[in-house]
């Protein structure tokens, strides 16, 4: 990806990430007004989001090696990998802490982070119409990036063999089941035919690959792709579109739902359970 910046510019975002993490973990910004604390949350997401985006390559690692054998680049990765894994790591943190201080500002809830009366507070509510949305745009992603392919005629024999089956299996899996899993109440509470009928999901079993595919699409293809179509490095064909523009649409609609399954499924406000607070007003 020769169309990112090079050398020092690199270490920007490193650096604001960094200073950012310890300047909210040390408390230095509990005494700034309010509109200044919700400026420097922003642009710790904006650092911690450059950071992943910067890093679009480590999914592309993963999945080489689980499509190929271990060892067909050893060096890079031995090496490439475990650095990629260390900057994605470190953005997700300072997205962690921007979190964090966005919810300090809004004067969220602190035993369960929520800002009653507009958060929901069980699990069983119903999905905003946004978290739908996001849901199906991430099923027409899928389509969108199989279109060419099915018209083509599909050949499941790729370089991984059996691998690469399962891969597929796999990537069908994560473009209609997962996401309509995060906007659908099913996913939450396993339904009446299942042997857990009523049981609540395990969170993260759901939220876990929702995120990580939805930032990992996001970065590779909606970064580096959108990017790459943009400066003329990939040709802008039908084709180069459809692959593109559909990963980059699935990406971002698990995003979205992901961010509701998120809000959804925060454990129950022990204020709440202990009537400390209403239901529909902290």
């Amino acid at each position: 990806m020769t169309f990112f910046p090079a050398g020092w510019v690199t270490v920007l975002p490193a650096a604001l990430s960094a200073a950012f993490c310890l300047a909210t973990g040390l408390g230095a910004t509990r005494r700034w007004p309010p509109r200044w604390r919700r400026l420097l949350a922003w642009l710790g997401w904006a650092a911690g989001a450059s950071m992943i985006a910067y890093c679009l390559l480590f999914w592309i690692d993963l999945t080489m090696i689980f499509m190929l054998p271990f060892g067909v680049d050893s060096r890079d990765q031995l090496v490439g990998l475990p650095l990629r894994s260390a900057g994605v790591a470190a953005g997700a943190l300072t997205l962690w802490c921007a979190a964090t201080e966005l919810r300090h500002v809004r004067s969220a809830c602190d035993r369960c982070g929520r800002v009653h009366g507009l958060s929901p507070e069980r699990r069983t509510e119903p999905s905003p119409w946004w978290a739908y949305a996001g849901a199906y745009v991430a099923v027409a992603g899928l389509a969108a990036r199989l279109s060419p392919a099915l018209v083509e005629g599909l050949n499941l024999d790729g370089p991984g063999g059996a691998g690469f089956t399962i891969f597929f299996g796999l990537m069908v899996l994560a473009g209609t089941l997962l996401p309509l899993a995060l906007a659908h109440l099913w996913g939450r509470v396993w339904p009446n035919w299942s042997p857990w009928a009523g049981q609540f999901v395990p969170r993260w079993l759901v939220l876990g690959p929702g995120v990580f595919m939805g930032v990992g699409l996001s970065a590779y293809f909606g970064v580096g792709g959108m990017t790459a179509m943009a400066v003329g490095a990939t040709p802008a064909g039908l084709g180069a579109v459809l692959e593109i523009g559909g990963y980059t649409l699935w990406g971002a609609g698990l995003l979205v739902a992901s961010t509701s399954y998120y809000r959804l499924t925060r454990p129950e406000c022990q204020g709440i359970q202990t009537g400390l607070i209403s239901d529909e007003a902290g």
